[in-house]
């Protein structure tokens, strides 16, 4: 799974704006850690009115052959495998 494009718009305001200030300081502090997304988060804040908007888009590369080799590599682990027995067992 790989992605192909994102994007998230959002806007957002609380009732009183030093919360709205401390939250966007906390977003403005966080956005470097958003890694290559970096570029295509726009948070914006609102003073004025509390509100919460969110535009989010994205593209995803699904490639099943990849997808069905990872699921099979989780269910062949030793912890998996005892789990589900364990399941099985306490069915009875």
């Amino acid at each position: 799974m790989r992605w192909r494009a994102f994007g998230l718009k959002t806007r957002f305001g609380f009732d009183d704006p030093a919360d709205t200030g401390i939250a966007w300081g906390l977003f403005s502090a966080s956005f470097p850690l958003a890694g290559p997304f970096y570029s295509a988060c726009t948070i914006e804040p609102d003073f004025d009115k509390p509100q919460l908007q969110f535009h989010l888009q994205g593209q995803v590369e699904v490639i099943p052959l990849r997808l069905a080799f990872a699921l099979m590599a989780f269910l062949a682990t030793p912890a998996t495998i005892r789990a589900f027995i364990a399941f099985i067992r306490a069915r009875k």
